[in-house]
Parts: structure tokens; sequence; C-alpha cells
């Protein structure tokens, strides 16, 4: 099910593409879906703003190895897969301690090496790679005019 919401999502991106991209003959491709994915992320999920400062947090911090800054980026509890088990990690210290296990050569380079222009952007949220690492709003207010965006899935595509 999860892999045809991918697939669904992705045909959904593809179609506001292809609509947003039209007025856009100026731009770079990259620039212009750099554009496409903004507008996605606003029409489906709110400030893409937000999206980005964390899409950009998340890949720098994962890059430098920095454990306590992809840490703030979670929300927490989160489930993730450590020595092939699902374990929940309740705490920021407990996602240190355990980073290494988390965060493998597999994940870390689906966030690393993911393009800004090639998210996939769902109800769900923001898919990095094949969808190892997601994030969305967490809302801190019962309409959601607030929220902020955290890390809600980290999980191997294998």
């Amino acid at each position: 099910m999860v892999g045809r919401q991918r697939r669904v999502g992705l045909m959904k991106s593809r179609a506001i593409a292809s609509v947003l991209l039209s007025p856009m003959i100026g731009l770079s491709a990259a620039s212009a879906q750099d554009t496409v994915v903004d507008q996605a992320i606003d029409a489906v999920l709110g400030d893409h703003t937000k999206y980005e400062a964390v899409i950009l947090d998340l890949q720098k911090s994962v890059d430098e190895h920095d454990p306590a800054s992809v840490a703030a980026l979670v929300s927490y509890p989160i489930s993730v897969t450590v020595d092939g088990k699902r374990k929940p990690i309740r705490k920021v210290k407990d996602f240190i301690a355990s980073y290494d296990e988390i965060m493998t050569a597999e994940i870390t380079a689906a966030v690393v090496n993911q393009r800004y222009s090639n998210l996939v952007v769902s109800r769900h949220g923001v898919a990095f790679g094949s969808g190892q690492v997601w994030i969305r709003g967490i809302c801190r207010d019962k309409r959601c005019r607030n929220f902020d965006v955290k890390v809600i899935a980290i999980q191997s595509a294998e």
C-alpha cells in the first residue's frame, strides 16, 4: 500500500508539475522544478519555507555527522529500525546514543544525496530517497495554523 501511495503521490506531483511549469519558461529546469516542489508543499502541507529550512538543516547535519543536530529535528517518540528490529526512541539522548545504528549508510545517502527538485510530496509529508526519511508538520494548535516541521520516520527501503 505504501508503494502505491508513493506512486500516486509521484503521479500527482508530476501532474502538478506539468500544469505549473508552463508559466516558468524563463527559469532554468532545476529552479522551475524547485518552484513546483515549493508549490506542491504549499498546496498539500503548508508553508514550504518551513519545510525547506528543515530539509537543508537535515541534509547539512547528516552530511556533517552531527547527531545532536539531527536529533533536534526529530519528532518523539519515533520508531526506527536498529539491527533489523523496530525500536522506539523516546528522547533526544536515546537518538544520539543510537545515531550510528539508526542513520545507516543507506539512510545517510538518501538524505545527503536528495535533490530538492526530486522530493516526493504527499499528504503524508515529504520523502527523501525511496521513503527512507519522512518529514511532516507537527501541529502546535487545534487548527494547525502553527506547526513545526520534524522528521517523523526513518526506515530502510530495503
